[in-house]
């Protein structure tokens, strides 16, 4: 089953993920570990989900600090801008262009 599928079983079982990114993303790590017994899971993962940043926060970090430090832009971050660039002139020139 792939991650998509897995996401969609946990919104469909487990209502509240549907607006706790954490909660989804601790009952996805706990389905992809079953190993753990579970009092040790929910021990960790409550750790986690009251000590630690959340992951959508690191990420909207690590893009603004990108933006502004051009130093700490990985090798992928060209490739994407000049993408967008041809992608967005694309959709100038065709209003109908699609690229998926």
């Amino acid at each position: 089953m792939n991650v998509q599928n897995k996401v969609k079983t946990i919104l469909d079982l487990k209502p509240k993920t549907r607006d706790d990114d954490m909660s989804l993303l601790l009952n996805l790590w706990a389905r992809e570990f079953p190993q753990y017994q579970k009092d040790e899971a929910i021990r960790v993962f409550n750790f986690i989900y009251k000590n630690c940043p959340k992951p959508e926060t690191i990420r909207r970090i690590r893009q603004k600090l990108q933006e502004h430090n051009p130093e700490l832009r990985g090798v992928k971050y060209e490739k994407r801008q000049t993408r967008s660039k041809q992608v967005a002139a694309a959709m100038r020139e065709n209003p109908g262009y699609c690229n998926v």
